[in-house]
């Protein structure tokens, strides 16, 4: 009869697998209170030990069974059935613990060596600053005229203070560290100028290629409107995080207002992914995103009521000849486009958003550009699986 050990979920087995690494059987103790406690740990239900039940030695710490009470050895221990295994998120989780844990241990270390490096400058500051000493001034007596019952000699005293000369060292210390606070002070404000709005402000040019905006004017006046206008913005920090009303003010951020509606209108323009308008502001990837979601509101809320689509007249005026001579009727010029989106974890919205054309999930929008070539038209999206057809019709057109 081939011996295997009675643990759930142990294939230990008394063969020539077995006796390769060493494991041995081990038979239940007599002792019934030894025999009890091994039942209870071994967790089978409505079970109990007969004279022909072994366990193997893989469910001990050192591989043997003590008769001591005390020792870890008296009971089997190890059941690879009770270890759960970490999901990749409670993964991640502990991998979090465990970082910030050594990040504060690093923080308490850094602020000891620090209160140790004050307590000693203020030791050696004390030790070279000014002192005071007690010396005595005799008085010469033979030359004064004193009376005979007075008591002879004594001594006058009086407290000077003196100076000593102060400490190289720490003269050339307090030195450097001056010009380091100055040459840190000086990085930052070159940084400031050579990066963001500053670069830009003065050449009308790289507003134009960035913003799309004629000049830093325009761009500057349009700011001030929308800031005017959302004073007490929330930035989005997702639907669960974001508060819903309005009552207090977000902490200051990294960036400056003018500096996040300049990273915004630059992704509208050019569109660049958002980690690389992030490298540029040297900001994290989801700050910027951050501020990129929660500018567009302000921005199609206050802009989305000027009318772009010019009037016949216009279109007719700014006309190119190649319209003219053929196409003198024409207003606008319509047409779909389609934009890719991440498959949604709903099935229904899959469905909506699958384009046959495409083959893929996608938006789909209606664009409309007069012949001037400028776009006066964008729809509200739809889902990918729509017509070109059907969403012509829902935008109004007769």
């Amino acid at each position: 009869m081939v011996k295997s050990c009675c643990v759930y979920l142990c294939h230990g087995k008394a063969n020539e697998a077995a006796r390769n690494p060493g494991i041995s059987f081990f038979w239940f103790p007599k002792d019934k209170r030894k025999r009890s406690l091994w039942t209870k740990v071994i967790n089978r239900a409505d079970w109990e030990p007969n004279d022909s039940v072994r366990i193997c030695s893989l469910h001990f710490v050192d591989g043997w069974h003590s008769d001591d009470p005390e020792d870890v050895n008296y009971v089997p221990t190890i059941f690879n059935y009770k270890e759960k295994s970490l999901s990749s998120k409670q993964k991640a989780r502990e991998t979090r613990t465990v970082s910030r844990q050594e990040t504060k241990d690093l923080l308490a270390q850094e602020q000891l060596q620090r209160s140790i490096y004050q307590t000693n400058r203020k030791s050696a500051i004390l030790a070279h600053s000014y002192s005071t000493a007690e010396v005595e001034e005799c008085v010469d007596h033979n030359d004064m005229d004193v009376e005979d019952d007075l008591e002879l000699p004594y001594v006058q005293t009086k407290t000077i203070g003196f100076q000593c000369d102060p400490d190289p060292l720490l003269m050339e210390n307090l030195l450097l560290r001056k010009e380091i606070k100055e040459l840190k002070d000086q990085l930052a404000d070159e940084s400031k100028t050579n990066s963001g709005i500053h670069r830009i402000k003065d050449d009308d040019c790289a507003i134009k290629f960035y913003t799309g905006l004629p000049t830093f004017s325009v761009f500057l006046w349009l700011f001030n409107y929308l800031c005017t206008k959302s004073s007490r913005m929330q930035y989005w920090k997702g639907d669960e995080n974001t508060p819903s009303k309005d009552r207090v003010r977000v902490s200051t951020s990294r960036l400056q207002p003018i500096e996040q509606f300049l990273a915004v209108m630059m992704r509208l323009r050019l569109g660049l992914y958002v980690r690389d308008v992030a490298d540029r502001f040297s900001i994290s990837v989801s700050s910027y995103s951050s501020y990129f979601t929660t500018w567009l509101n302000p921005i199609h809320a206050e802009l989305e009521v000027i009318n772009v689509f010019p009037p016949r007249d216009v279109i007719t005026r700014t006309m190119p000849n190649s319209f003219r001579d053929r196409y003198l009727s024409t207003r606008v010029i319509i047409d779909c486009t389609e934009i890719f989106i991440q498959k949604a974890s709903s099935f229904l919205n899959q469905s909506l958003t699958c384009s046959s054309y495409k083959h893929h999930n996608t938006l789909k929008f209606q664009v409309g550009v007069p012949p001037l070539g400028v776009i006066s038209f964008v729809s509200e999206g739809w889902g990918g699986r729509v017509s070109d057809r059907e969403l012509t019709s829902e935008c109004g057109y007769s």
